[in-house]
């Protein structure tokens, strides 16, 4: 489990070089053919967000 998700561009324009998105100990996501700004627009990008507040929690359910 991770605490941190980040989503870096290759096709970023603004963040150069591209392994400067990378974020240390998250767990690092990169798209394609997508630019800086375009990011928080992108439907692949809210399909991935979505899908990561979405999933369960580990021992998420389980009674003590």
């Amino acid at each position: 489990q991770f605490d941190v998700i980040a989503i870096g561009s290759q096709f970023d324009a603004l963040i150069l070089p591209p392994a400067r998105a990378r974020y240390p100990g998250a767990f690092n996501i990169q798209v394609r053919d997508i630019g800086h700004n375009r990011l928080l627009f992108a439907h692949r990008v809210y399909v991935l967000i979505r899908e990561n507040l979405e999933a369960p929690l580990p021992g998420a359910g389980m009674r003590a």
